[in-house]
């Protein structure tokens, strides 16, 4: 439990720390497009032109975050047949990666000496790795 504690306090420091560097980076940022627009208006309006421009950044961000965490509506499509075999194959997937996981778990050094040889061989063989692209491609 101390141990638990300890990284979650050093995950936390790293969040801090990042947090406060990337507010660094943007107020060097907005200085830096500051003395650029100053070159062509004058310094009250650079310094408005700087904030709107943040502000319009900013809110691209909340855009994007907010359309990027919505569900996708369901489309027409969702009677197709195709799709009922593609959600079939996905918890087929599913199912199969779990018992490999389980295999993995309780086979540990016998699993990564397969996973070293199968990947020296691949990386090894042009052919190979040619032929195992070629089935993967449809």
């Amino acid at each position: 439990m101390r141990q638990f504690f300890a990284r979650l306090a050093i995950s936390i420091a790293a969040v801090l720390i990042a947090l406060v560097a990337a507010f660094v980076a943007m107020g060097f940022f907005a200085f830096a497009l500051y003395q650029f627009i100053l070159q062509y208006m004058p310094p009250a309006l650079a310094a408005l032109a700087t904030g709107v421009t943040i502000l319009i950044a900013a809110m691209l961000l909340v855009f994007a975050t907010k359309f990027a965490g919505r569900k996708p509506k369901r489309s027409k499509l969702a009677d197709d047949p195709s799709l009922a075999a593609a959600e079939s194959a996905a918890q087929l997937g599913g199912i199969l990666g779990q018992q490999l996981r389980g295999f993995a778990e309780t086979h540990g050094s016998q699993t990564l000496w397969g996973a070293l040889i199968g990947g020296f061989v691949v990386g090894a063989s042009p052919k190979l790795r040619a032929f195992l692209l070629s089935l993967l491609k449809p």
